[in-house]
């Protein structure tokens, strides 16, 4: 952690995590669940983008090659 907003992920870390994700894809009945109890009002579309974050963040950390790294800037 840089500070509190910036992360930075190594090459091992990153290809790590994202055969973590890849192994681990969404399970549907969960992310009902998860959007059931975090955000009653949403409907599909946010489910379909939960989807659409989990396969991105496979992507995004396994694009981060050898003697390189990433930076994540998290804000809320």
């Amino acid at each position: 952690m840089v500070d509190d907003n910036y992360f930075v992920i190594s090459a091992d870390f990153a290809s790590s995590f994202a055969e973590y994700l890849r192994s681990h894809p969404p399970d549907a009945t969960a992310l009902q669940a998860f959007v059931a109890d975090n955000n009653p009002d949403a409907d599909e579309e946010y489910i379909g983008t939960l989807r659409e974050t989990h396969d991105f963040l496979v992507r995004w950390f396994g694009s981060i090659d050898r003697n390189s790294f990433g930076v994540i800037h998290i804000t809320f």
